[in-house]
């Protein structure tokens, strides 16, 4: 079957990326597996024929799954860090501010700007349009400027 393979609500995966992956490990592993990679390619033969040799040069295995290990862990981190702000009001109340106070800086920076390059004055406000709704500085009357 060459259709998609799909995981959860990941992006699909032809089922010829994998066959990929797996001949690299195995042709990067012959020593250990040489019965697994004979086995392999008479199974897959098939499909290894069919693919081009500009689909051949994938990242070999063990680099996508570090890659993998480490995005999980960069994730991991960060909830722990949202975790920790939603069971602390204070350090949330800190964050908020600061994080205002970089908008504030933001918008300050881009009235001063526009002051010194008034060719580059945006009439759109789309510079403006990151500002959460909520932000207070989202409805200051220069803010538009």
């Amino acid at each position: 079957h060459q259709g998609r393979m799909a995981g959860g609500n990941t992006t699909t995966i032809q089922r010829t990326e994998v066959v990929l992956l797996v001949l690299g490990f195995l042709r990067g592993e012959a020593e250990q597996f040489p019965e697994t990679l004979k086995s392999f390619l008479r199974e897959a033969g098939d499909t290894v024929r069919t693919v081009s040799s500009k689909q051949r040069n994938v990242k070999d295995l063990t680099s996508i799954l570090a890659e993998y290990v480490e995005l999980k862990e960069e994730k991991a981190h960060r909830n722990n860090a949202i975790s920790a702000f939603s069971n602390d009001p204070e350090a949330a109340d800190n964050v908020t501010r600061t994080v205002e106070g970089m908008l504030q800086l933001l918008n300050d920076y881009e009235l001063v700007r526009t002051a010194r390059h008034p060719s580059s004055h945006r009439t759109d406000n789309s510079s403006m349009s990151a500002l959460p709704a909520s932000s207070p500085h989202a409805s200051r009357p220069d803010a538009a400027s």
